[in-house]
């Protein structure tokens, strides 16, 4: 894949791995030099439409096509026409009607459709603007489990009028009776998975959404496979609500329009070979790229419908986000774990080029090294509090450590934004996050993470509602769904892999209906290790996200 960048004196800039074959196509573009200085090709904007049919299906455009070409991006929603009459409780925004008329219209047409915005826009209260255009006799919306009380006691009520609703919850003898027992019925990800081969026969649902569909991303897990037979089973209509429908990679969205319309790319194995670059030398197979994703694209924009806050009328909603990246110098001590850590893991991918036949256990225990360094990198008290083996050879090395300098940053910083506005705080480990709340129990902090299930959701109520409760720490068991537009900052204390969790991240508070016009994420990001190769990693993703769904616009 090449990236492609418009910079201001009317040229190219062009970003690519070093590769034999693009360099020889590169010196067929009229005009195109190698910038020593910039460490990358530069390229005439007038030659653009050669470098574009060079290289065609094989660009990622950090700056939007549209913009370098002067020409807007196809319409593949002209069909669709806007319902003006949508008798939800709550009124609609004018951009939510075309959404819910989209759901709706694609739907009816195809069976299926993607409702893609942005977190934070609407995407529930277009869905059930939808379901009253639909009137099905039994619907079943499917959410994560931290959300779905928020689904059945809030949103559905206040959305729909004498809204008939049940709350699949309690023991599976009595979660199965609950299937079907209200118009609309709302379950978990995690009770479907042990229910949807026993739901009662006669149980029909005519319309199900399942909202949050990237927790279904694999097309080889257990809640994937249980919820395709429950759709093979049912025949039902489908809204799939997602703000982040590739969470990593291609496959995700091989999982999801397989899962909406079976057989839409056909088997894996020709999609993989149209869309992916993958190296099959000596070792285990490694995905390098991709390719043709201009036909991917065409191929999956008209099911899916995405706005942005590049959308006018949803920017005069949302609140403005700024975004800064703080970088912090870690300790002697952890520069020297991690440095150890690093090394492990090198000799482990070399040993998986060289080892196919244990390749898989080799790379479980590369990722096993990358959590490790990413633990090095926020604090390295996480490892004597970890049983694990991989972890505990590593003390010796940091026999007593001291708080990390990431975390008294974050103390130092904390006691700054608080006099201005709440704070949450992301980590990706539950015993990070109670280091994080021990640090900051001067502001009387709430918890949410997957270990204090009983409880969380008394959490999440006295930070929005105890004026004593300033910060809110959180694992990403509580990245996806909640509403906690209280805070005015959003701290990633460390970064996860995936720009849609990251993305999903920002949207807890950048939503409708926030306290703030302006709103602050901050990611702390630790010098020289784990973190900066993460945050690279997350840019490229990023870029290919957009450039993929750029068509669904």
């Amino acid at each position: 894949m090449i990236k492609i960048t418009l910079l201001e004196e009317e040229m190219l800039q062009v970003v690519f791995n070093y590769y034999e074959e693009y360099i020889t196509k590169m010196r067929l573009v009229p005009g195109a030099r190698f910038n020593q200085r910039r460490k990358c090709w530069e390229v005439p904007l007038k030659s653009f439409p050669v470098l574009e049919k060079i290289f065609k299906g094989e660009i990622v455009y950090v700056t939007p096509r549209s913009v370098i070409s002067g020409q807007p991006e196809p319409n593949h929603h002209s069909d669709i026409v806007e319902i003006k009459n949508i008798h939800t409780a709550l009124p609609l925004y004018d951009f939510q009607k075309f959404g819910a008329s989209f759901l709706y219209q694609r739907a009816k047409q195809n069976g299926f459709a993607f409702l893609c915005d942005a977190t934070g826009i609407g995407k529930t209260a277009q869905a059930l603007g939808a379901l009253l255009l639909l009137s099905p006799k039994r619907t079943l919306v499917v959410t994560p489990a931290a959300v779905r009380h928020q689904w059945a006691a809030d949103a559905i009520p206040k959305f729909l009028k004498k809204a008939d609703v049940v709350e699949v919850e309690g023991p599976q003898q009595q979660r199965l009776k609950l299937y079907g027992a209200a118009e609309i019925t709302v379950a978990n990800y995690e009770a479907l998975l042990r229910d949807a081969d026993r739901i009662p026969k006669d149980v029909r649902f005519e319309l199900i959404i399942l909202d949050e569909c990237q927790k279904v991303k694999n097309h080889q897990g257990k809640t994937y496979g249980a919820l395709k037979r429950l759709l093979r089973r049912m025949s039902p209509i489908c809204f799939f609500l997602t703000a982040t429908p590739m969470m990593n990679n291609l496959d995700e969205l091989y999982a999801l329009f397989e899962l909406a319309s079976p057989g839409f790319f056909g088997k894996y194995s020709a999609y993989a070979r149209e869309y992916m670059r993958i190296d099959y030398s000596p070792g285990y197979p490694r995905l390098i790229g991709y390719r043709n994703l201009d036909q991917l694209t065409e191929k999956i924009a008209p099911y899916i419908l995405r706005r942005t806050e590049r959308h006018p009328e949803v920017a005069s909603a949302l609140p403005q986000l700024s975004v800064q990246n703080v970088y912090i110098e870690p300790s002697g001590q952890q520069k020297r774990v991690h440095a150890a850590i690093y090394s492990e893991w090198k000799k482990a991918v070399e040993e998986q080029r060289l080892c196919r036949d244990t390749a898989e256990e080799i790379e479980a225990r590369c990722r096993g090294y990358i959590m490790l360094m990413q633990g090095a990198a926020d604090d390295l008290r996480l490892f004597h509090m970890s049983d694990s083996k991989m972890a505990q050879k590593y003390i010796e090395i940091c026999p007593s450590p001291a708080p990390s300098p990431k975390l008294m940053y974050l103390t130092e910083m904390v006691a700054d934004l608080v006099p201005q506005g709440k704070v949450a705080i992301f980590t990706c480990f539950e015993r990070m996050a109670r280091l994080i709340a021990d640090a900051l129990k001067a502001y009387n902090p709430a918890l949410f993470t997957g270990k204090n299930k009983a409880f969380r959701n008394e959490e999440l109520k006295r930070f929005w509602h105890d004026s004593f409760c300033r910060v809110l720490v959180l694992t990403d068991a509580g990245g996806v769904g909640l509403n906690i537009q209280r805070a005015r900052f959003l701290v990633n204390f460390d970064l996860p892999w995936s720009p849609g969790q990251l993305e999903q991240r920002y949207g807890r508070i950048k939503r409708f209906g926030g306290c703030y016009s302006s709103i602050v994420g901050i990611n702390l990001i630790s010098r020289d290790m784990i973190d900066e190769r993460i945050f690279a990693a997350l840019e490229q993703k990023q870029e290919i996200l957009k450039t993929i769904l750029a068509a669904a616009s």
